[in-house]
């Protein structure tokens, strides 16, 4: 009697009922708290199996049954269930069953089974306002869970988990195998190791890696989660993980650009040198180190630039002053365009080249296109600014924004009318320096100084 009482007090202190099923005659025994969390009186519920399963809602009594059946069988391990019951007051209730056979005839029929009801009707409403939250968040909220023998799952997986991994939650809840088949083969061991490493520390998870998708192909995914160590050596991750193909493929093209870009610009027969807002002469290609013989160590910047170039300090005043004038002038009268002016550039090796300096103010749509006459062609501007080289032909160097192009190869070909050959290499720089424009992160629309030493 004790011990009675012990265990129907810690029945009512969980909240679980409990369930007792003779399977060959149906009769069946309903604890009090079971019927209690029901809203049911004891002597309200018949002591049959049916009395059970005819308030199950309808919608959830096959697959209730289904698993039933399976343990019935010996199919499964336990009888579980989550499912709505109906309550005395006529509304539904979410419970949970789980249960076992305790008997078994010579054919592994079960006999007899026992097993617990809890109410989980506040946790399982909390449950589907999250849900609902999650789907409207892209991607996959979830839960992630490493026991010490192995086993790993889902706990929680938010329906994103059908678009990440092409697998429902109920899958991933069973099994996290569902989701890490999908990874691709060359970037399994990599995601693997990198969970085990934060496993071990208990560190942020972050990983970029693929996956294959039944129909859809190879996807690009970006997660994150933060793990937490649990009783028994169990360790639980809470993440999120969203799809990122679209920007990876944007950014591997992005860089194949680049790298066909600076090939073309590097092997280009003229001379080119681009020089970013802080007057840093960031990329310069094998033709201009080749005419001018000025390498990145001899003039990193602007500033270098314009004392090697002009070694005269006189003279290097009085560019910059004739520099400043002409913007000023192509400012007042509105044109926006720089006539040409021709100054001396003294290479590495002192000889000095005749250079045409001249250009376009900023626009809206086209800032800083300027060009030169002679043996080069240099621009000092915002932005990307661009220094082009050549002998006996006309070159543009240039700072466009995403609008520009048309205007701007409708401006190159009317500055460069001078002969066939010399438009052909202006449009050849034109597009290079266009799409580097393009490429780079640039700063807004500008004209600097050049430089006085």
């Amino acid at each position: 009697a004790l011990l009675h009482a012990r265990w129907q007090g810690v029945l009512e202190a969980t909240q679980q009922g409990v369930w007792d099923v003779d399977v060959r005659t149906g009769h069946t025994y309903y604890s009090p708290m079971w019927k209690k969390m029901l809203g049911y009186s004891d002597d309200a519920i018949a002591p049959t199996l049916q009395a059970w399963t005819q308030r199950i809602h309808p919608d959830d009594l096959a697959p209730t049954l289904q698993a039933w059946q399976r343990h019935i069988d010996g199919d499964s391990a336990l009888f579980e269930s989550t499912h709505r019951v109906r309550h005395a007051d006529g509304s539904y209730h979410w419970t949970h069953d789980r249960g076992c056979a305790i008997e078994r005839d010579a054919q592994g029929k079960a006999l007899r089974l026992v097993g617990t009801q809890t109410d989980i009707n506040e946790s399982y409403a909390l449950q589907e306002r999250l849900d609902h939250l999650a789907e409207n968040v892209p991607g996959l909220i979830y839960q992630y869970q490493s026991n010490p023998d192995g086993h790993s799952f889902f706990p929680y997986a938010s329906q994103g988990a059908q678009e990440i991994y092409g697998c429902s939650p109920q899958e991933l809840r069973a099994s996290a195998e569902h989701a890490l088949r999908r990874i691709h083969p060359d970037d399994h061991a990599r995601v693997a190791a990198s969970i085990a490493q934060s496993m071990q520390q208990l560190t942020l998870w972050q990983d970029d890696y693929r996956v294959l998708l039944p129909g859809r192909g190879e996807r690009w995914l970006s997660g994150h989660a933060r793990p937490q160590r649990l009783e028994g050596g169990v360790v639980l991750w809470h993440g999120y993980i969203h799809d990122t193909t679209e920007a990876k493929q944007q950014a591997l093209q992005q860089q194949e650009t680049e790298r066909l870009l600076r090939h073309l610009m590097n092997e280009m027969p003229v001379g080119l040198c681009m020089v970013d807002e802080q007057h840093r002469m960031y990329f310069r290609n094998r033709r201009f180190v080749q005419d001018f013989g000025y390498t990145e160590e001899d003039v990193p910047t602007l500033r270098e630039w314009a004392q090697r170039a002009y070694p005269d300090p006189a003279y290097r005043d009085k560019v910059a002053r004739a520099w400043k004038v002409a913007v000023a002038h192509a400012r007042a009268t509105g044109e926006g365009d720089i006539p040409d002016h021709d100054f001396r550039v003294t290479a590495a090796d002192g000889t000095q080249r005749t250079v045409a300096m001249g250009g376009l103010l900023p626009s809206p749509m086209l800032t800083a296109v300027v060009c030169g006459l002679g043996n080069a062609a240099f621009h000092i501007g915002g932005g990307a600014d661009v220094m082009a080289v050549t002998e006996g032909a006309k070159y543009l160097g240039i700072y466009v924004s995403p609008g520009a192009m048309g205007i701007f190869l409708g401006a190159l070909a009317s500055r460069a009318g001078r002969s066939l050959a010399a438009s052909a290499a202006c449009l050849m720089l034109a597009c290079a320096a266009a799409i580097m424009a393009l490429c780079r992160e640039g700063a807004g629309p500008g004209s600097p100084e050049l430089p006085r030493g």
